[in-house]
């Protein structure tokens, strides 16, 4: 399914009337995340004393390593205090490029790189570089909350292409041809996914290279969650691919793999023509991002063995709270491929998944993300955070069981998924094989 969720002149229903204030259109009609409400209901709840299980939060519950801590703290001691270079120190970009180079095969140099305040600031100068006012940008459902966002107020139209969660959330060319227009000029993926958890195959990969080179279009390819990647499943990255190098614009950052949310350094890679010009507006925007935080960034690829940690960890969790989740009647889940997150889906057709996890709240005192704020894709279906202890982990898919067990007494379980074309009766008893083979209620689960 194809769908336009913004278009340009904006729909003057969704302007906010204000005699004081006149805003920019783009702007203006900007939703807030949808996350909010459910948020502000959680901390008012924890407010009046009561225990809240918070599994909506996107950030690592690790401190950042401490050599990365004691490295900012000597440049600090040294008056690191000043401008630099605002493309990012040369000696981050050299990191940063070998890196890419010899870990991801993306051939550049630090002329390739610009290094900046998080992941989301790099993807906003790339599109706000490439988009114009009635360019087209297709973006694959469920995804990130804030990429529709920013093509909007870029000016841009979205193109939302809902990836089912019956069809494993799966891209396939024939969809990307059925979202295109001539009008089109850039496609955003992220691998590993949020919300899903879902991670790039081969196949994917070179359906979207084919289909980007074919129509020259640019990719911007988001890889925040590289560096937490379970099973031993490859990563890949689009920018590897030499068909679309050039038109690639590869984002990741430390925020995820290290635990420096708060520290603000992302970087994006590009062909180095493509830079420059991201840079004439980057340079518009902010002067440059801390000298010590840049220094510390340095010694945080030197932190494999703690980053392998943190990410072993979520491993952890997700095998415990996915098979927790999977002994509940009425809920499928399968095993995320990456993240920190869960995803699921509820069997309540009459409930939204924004009422479902007012449900949980209200009910099980367990704070998460209705699937309804990733756009297409996400209806019935709720996001659960996994950085968090695996004793709060326990104990929220405990009450969580205990809570849709309360509704499934009351009716008769049954299985619809959108877009499965059968309904049949959802059984705790129901195997859950290694491996897929056919399409069967089993599999539906993984």
């Amino acid at each position: 399914m194809t769908q336009i969720l913004h278009s340009y002149p904006f729909d003057t229903k969704l302007l906010r009337t204000n005699p004081k204030y006149k805003f920019n259109p783009c702007i203006d009609a900007l939703a807030p995340a949808a996350s909010i409400r459910l948020a502000e209901k959680a901390k008012t709840l924890a407010a009046g004393g009561q225990t809240i299980f918070d599994l909506t939060i996107g950030e690592p519950d690790f401190d950042t390593p401490a050599s990365i801590k004691e490295a900012a703290i000597r440049a600090i001691s040294r008056n690191n205090t000043h401008y630099v270079n605002g493309r990012g120190i040369l000696p981050l970009r050299e990191r940063i490029a070998a890196k890419l180079r010899e870990e991801n095969g993306i051939a550049c140099a630090p002329e390739n790189i610009l290094v900046t305040p998080g992941a989301k600031s790099a993807i906003y100068v790339a599109v706000r570089t490439l988009i114009g006012a009635g360019d087209e940008a297709i973006v694959l459902d469920p995804s990130w909350v804030s990429y529709g966002s920013i093509i909007q107020a870029s000016g841009g139209i979205v193109r939302s292409v809902e990836l089912p969660y019956d069809d494993g959330h799966r891209i396939n060319l024939t969809k990307l041809e059925a979202a295109r227009s001539d009008r089109c000029r850039l496609l955003i993926v992220n691998s590993p996914n949020n919300p899903t958890g879902r991670m790039l195959n081969s196949g994917e990969a070179q359906a979207i290279a084919d289909f980007a080179s074919r129509h020259k279009l640019y990719v911007v390819a988001d890889e925040i969650y590289e560096k937490i990647a379970f099973d031993g499943r490859p990563h890949i990255s689009l920018g590897a691919i030499p068909e679309i190098a050039d038109c690639v614009i590869t984002v990741n950052g430390l925020s995820k793999s290290a635990a420096m949310t708060g520290w603000r350094v992302g970087y994006l890679c590009a062909d180095a023509e493509l830079v420059d010009k991201m840079y004439m507006l980057y340079q518009h925007m902010l002067t440059c991002i801390s000298g010590f935080a840049q220094e510390a960034a340095v010694v945080a690829f030197d932190c494999a063995g703690e980053i392998e940690a943190m990410r072993a960890a979520y491993e952890r969790r997700r095998n415990l709270f996915v098979e927790s989740l999977r002994n509940v009647p009425g809920v499928v889940c399968r095993v995320p491929e990456g993240t920190f997150y869960s995803w699921a889906y509820f069997d309540h057709p009459a409930m939204t998944s924004a009422q479902i996890c007012d449900f949980l709240l209200e009910e099980a005192r367990v704070a998460s993300v209705p699937g309804e704020a990733y756009g297409l894709g996400g209806a019935h279906c709720v996001r659960f955070s996994l950085a968090t202890s695996e004793n709060l982990l326990q104990e929220a898919a405990k009450r969580i069981g205990v809570a849709v067990k309360k509704v499934m007494a009351q009716e008769t379980p049954k299985l619809a998924i959108p877009g499965h074309g059968s309904e049949k009766s959802f059984r705790r008893s129901a195997p859950y094989p290694s491996r897929p083979h056919r399409r069967t209620l089993s599999d539906l689960s993984r």
